[in-house]
């Protein structure tokens, strides 16, 4: 698993529980960037409560697949076709092997995730897609 994190975390408000697991169960919340849908790590949130969370994704993104440019101008979070999309600024690519770390800023937190293939330039918007996300709360 590859875990999204940097030097803030994420706000995220949670809406809906969409499994009753009482542990890692499936949630709808929103953040100050959007609304998407992931599965909570541990024991089930609060609805209505606000959490500061940390993101996780199964898969390291490919370049030109699940990871590429975008037109966007602004952060976005979206569950589109079963699919969470996240839109943020490129702000740096560190190589890792044959992998690269990237920093991507979400709003006021900077997630750092692996991925790989050829990656475009700093400063640009992406668009990363994964078919789930994990969120941890950090008890901040």
């Amino acid at each position: 698993m590859r875990r999204m994190q940097g030097g803030n975390t994420l706000q995220v408000t949670i809406h809906a529980l969409l499994t009753t697991t009482e542990h890692n169960p499936r949630i709808a919340f929103a953040t100050p960037c959007g609304e998407g849908q992931g599965t909570w790590g541990g024991r089930a949130p609060r609805v209505g409560h606000r959490y500061m969370a940390e993101l996780e994704i199964d898969d390291i993104p490919m370049w030109g697949d699940t990871i590429v440019e975008s037109d966007s101008t602004a952060c976005h979070i979206a569950f589109e076709n079963d699919t969470v999309v996240v839109d943020g600024l490129l702000e740096q690519i560190e190589p890792a092997g044959a992998t690269d770390v990237c920093t991507i800023r979400l709003d006021t937190s900077l997630m750092m995730v692996e991925t790989c293939g050829h990656a475009p330039l700093a400063g640009r918007y992406v668009r990363l897609s994964a078919p789930s996300l994990q969120l941890f709360d950090t008890n901040l």
